[in-house]
């Protein structure tokens, strides 16, 4: 499956369709594909979207995991990229 980001416009691309992706599911996003294959902890991932002085709950990264994966995945119950 290949997924596109236009770092200027700001815009996702999966397969050529444009996917509706914007604000911090975006930056999740970019933060995940500079790191393919790495895994990487909540917090740190957390704190790179969010910033360390962000007063946000890390349980916001789920929500914002779980859309990411509802709008590129084939089946966001068995994730394969996300």
């Amino acid at each position: 499956m290949g997924i596109t980001l236009d770092l200027q416009a700001r815009t996702v691309r999966r397969n050529g369709e444009l996917i509706a992706i914007h604000g911090k599911e975006f930056d999740l996003l970019y933060e995940l594909m500079k790191r393919p294959g790495e895994v990487i902890s909540k917090e740190k991932l957390f704190n790179a979207v969010w910033g360390i002085d962000c007063f946000s709950e890390v349980a916001t990264l789920n929500v914002h995991i779980r859309w990411l994966r509802e709008k590129l995945e084939e089946d966001p119950k068995n994730p394969k990229l996300i």
